[in-house]
Order: structure tokens, then sequence, then C-alpha cells
């Protein structure tokens, strides 16, 4: 009896004090007035929290920018912890760590959140569009084809130019990119950034960025076009003038001059 109440007196302070152990404040995104923050606690670590949120039994009450410490209230009691730079829990004490690796999954994550399927298919629209128009004209190059043969090319073309701009496979490639770029924790920031007002306006106003742009490109690439034109005739022209000017026979030595009589 006495081994059991000595043993469960050692367990008891042990007890509290992981009952007491405060989150480790991980790390925080600020956009603007916006704050989010990251708690670990233990082998857990928070989503993006805002004020208000909780974790783990505490409530993120106050933050102190200057200071990088949070308020974090449990039972009525308000604990300060300080933000810890590249921490990570080991063991239960903050060690620095390597980034934690991406995986294709969080990338495809990312790219729901982005709408990425609907951005890929306005891009693919617009450059089938655009390719379309060009195409449209290629009989102009062979006026002495019949139109059922300039009909089969452009159709040929379309069906070249559809199989490459494909938007799954160009979704599948971005995705893996993301992933081999950007650490775990640089997406998950990256996707709280979208969930903050401002970052739902920026998805809000991507299909009127993207339809500017594009129109902007287009403009720039059909002034560019008859300017390299006009350079070719100019080299080719430059090109003649130098071959005619090398084949042209060297003008005849002009005979001297007859010596005058002398005067009587």
């Amino acid at each position: 009896m006495k081994l059991r109440l000595l043993a469960l007196s050692l367990l008891a302070p042990l007890a509290l004090r992981a009952a007491d152990t405060l989150p480790i404040f991980n790390a925080t995104l600020t956009v603007g007035k916006e704050h989010r923050f990251i708690l670990v606690s233990g082998s857990t670590t928070s989503p993006f929290l805002k004020l208000g949120d909780a974790f783990e039994g505490y409530t993120v009450k106050a933050y102190d920018a200057k200071a990088s410490t949070l308020d974090l209230e449990r039972d009525g009691k308000i604990a300060h912890v300080t933000l810890a730079a590249d921490a990570s829990v080991e063991n239960g004490s903050a060690t620095s760590a390597a980034p934690v690796r991406a995986t294709i999954a969080d990338a495809q994550a990312l790219m729901s959140k982005i709408h990425l399927d609907d951005v890929l298919q306005r891009t693919v629209d617009m450059q089938r569009k655009a390719i379309g128009n060009s195409v449209g004209g290629i009989g102009k190059n062979f006026p002495n084809a019949s139109p059922e043969d300039v009909a089969a090319f452009q159709q040929k073309v379309m069906d070249m130019v559809n199989s490459s701009l494909d938007p799954v496979k160009m979704k599948d490639d971005i995705t893996k990119i993301y992933s081999e770029t950007f650490s775990k924790d640089e997406l998950d920031q990256i996707s709280a950034f979208y969930d903050t007002p401002i970052g739902q306006v920026m998805l809000a106003k991507q299909p009127e960025v993207q339809q500017k742009m594009q129109t902007a490109m287009m403009q720039t690439a059909g002034q560019i076009g008859p300017k390299i034109q006009s350079m070719a005739r100019d080299f080719v022209a430059e090109q003649k003038a130098k071959v005619s000017g090398a084949s042209a026979p060297a003008p005849a030595a002009s005979s001297p001059a007859p010596a005058a009589a002398p005067k009587p």
C-alpha cells in the first residue's frame, strides 16, 4: 500500500507537468492586417489558426507582432508563447529541422483551391482560338490546292494542336512542379493566403487578369510579326545588292590621254 502511494506521488508531478506543457508557436503568416498561426503540441500540428480559434484546449487570444508572441488562454489563465524560428518538435523539445517535403497530394490540394482546372481550360481555349484563326488563313499560302485538301490539312493541324494542349496533362505537370519546388509548410502557407479576404479577391479576379494578359500578349505578338517581316525583306534586299555588286564586271581601265603636239 505504501509502495503504491509512493508510486502515485511520483507520477502525479509528471502528469501535472505534461498537462501544463504549452504548445510551441511554430509559424505565422501575415497578409496585410491579418495574421494566421501554427501551433505544435507533441506530434500534433495545428492548421493555420486565427484569433479566437482553439487548439489542444488553448484559445488564441492575442498576438504581439513586435514581440512575436501569442497569448493562449486555458481555464481562464493566459500564457505567453514566443515564435520559435524554424522549430519542430522532437521528443517533446523544440529543435531545428529541415523542411518537410511536399507530396503530390499536398500540391493537388492547393491546385484544387486555386481552381487550376478552370484556369488551364480558359488558357487552352484562348490558345486554340488564336491558333485556329491563324490556321484558318493557311489556304492563302496554297492558292493552287483544292479547297478539300486545304480543309483536310487544316483539320490535321488542329487535331495536333488539340492533342498537344491537353489541360489534364498540363495540370499533372504543374502539380508535380509545385510538389518538387515547395515544402509542405510553404504550400500550407500559400493555401492559407487564399483563405484570407485578399486571397479570395485574387482568385475571383484571376479570370479577368488572365484575359487581359492574353489580349496584351496577342497585341504585342501582332506588332512583332510585321516588324520581323519588314526586317526580313530589308535583309533579302541587302543580300541581293551585295551579290549584284560582287558579280558586276569591273569598269575598264581608261587609256592615257595622248600627249599634246609641240607648238611650232
